[in-house]
């Protein structure tokens, strides 16, 4: 993404690091099988599966200290009979520079202890920076469709199993006509489990595989200790990189908080609030 906005040509949309969720970031993106609530939209559909009211869930990131570089999500969840439906939006972006917008739509259902789920995703890149600069070959805003798909698995009532997969379709989304070799966006396929101990202590592991020409793996692990069923108190590691959080539960509102560390462009800090009915 950053590539588009220093060089002039060839350009491509990236979607790689869309990182939402204050909860699952603060858990270093171990979440695959934790997937319950609005998060499951973005993390695994399959999770929706398991929520058991509406909730609407909105994040805010500062992201390295620069003002202008937002990072936005809002979703939503609700049910149609059997069938839990989600939607959302999430958005990356430089002020009047350069936008990635997802627009998502989820449907899972649940039988028992297993669950699937896909969701429906719109891929759009804006780069009005370039329209600002009269470039000839701009393209202007351009948007792809692409899928994701997700099961969970809960043989006992404090294990969890999940697997999902992103951007099976892996578009190709190029805003310069002269961009001969544009990259797709990669495919990911993320699997995990996740264990709670005495219900107040969560323990979560994903491993990430990156359809990319290293093929490269990331591990994420998490954790998460509850206190009163009210305060929460998280950490996590994401790629190598150390991540912690809170949470505030106040039954119909929960507010949840992350900072995570980054060694070259220092911290970034989110803050979610979840509604529910």
């Amino acid at each position: 993404m950053f590539l588009a906005l220093l060089c002039p040509a060839p350009t491509h949309a990236d979607f790689r690091d869309m990182e939402i969720g204050a909860r699952p970031l603060a858990l270093g993106g171990a979440f695959v099988s934790i997937s319950d609530d609005a998060n499951g939209v973005y993390w695994n559909p399959a999770g929706l599966a398991w929520s058991t009211r509406p909730e609407l869930l909105g994040m805010v990131t500062r992201a390295y200290g620069i003002d202008d570089l937002g990072m936005y999500y809002l979703s939503g969840t609700g049910r149609i009979g059997r069938v839990a439906v989600g939607g959302g939006w999430m958005r990356l972006g430089i002020t009047d520079v350069y936008n990635e917008d997802t627009f998502s739509f989820s449907g899972a259902m649940g039988w028992k202890s297993f669950s699937a789920g896909a969701t429906l995703k719109f891929l759009r890149v804006d780069a009005p920076g370039y329209e600002a600069y009269n470039d000839p070959g701009y393209l202007g805003a351009q948007m792809e469709p692409t899928v994701d798909v997700g099961i969970q698995w809960r043989p006992l009532k404090n294990l969890s199993f999940g697997c999902a997969a992103y951007n099976l379709t892996r578009p190709e989304i190029k805003m310069i006509d002269t961009t001969v070799d544009a990259d797709p966006v990669p495919r990911d396929i993320r699997g995990g489990f996740s264990f709670v101990v005495r219900e107040v202590w969560l323990l979560s592991l994903d491993v990430v595989k990156r359809d990319t020409d290293e093929s490269a793996y990331t591990l994420h692990a998490g954790t998460e200790l509850w206190f009163y069923d009210a305060f929460a108190l998280r950490a996590g590691v994401d790629r190598g990189r150390i991540t912690m959080g809170a949470a505030i539960d106040a039954g119909r509102w929960q507010l949840d908080g992350v900072v995570s560390a980054h060694r070259i462009m220092g911290n970034t800090y989110r803050l979610a609030l979840t509604l529910r009915k």
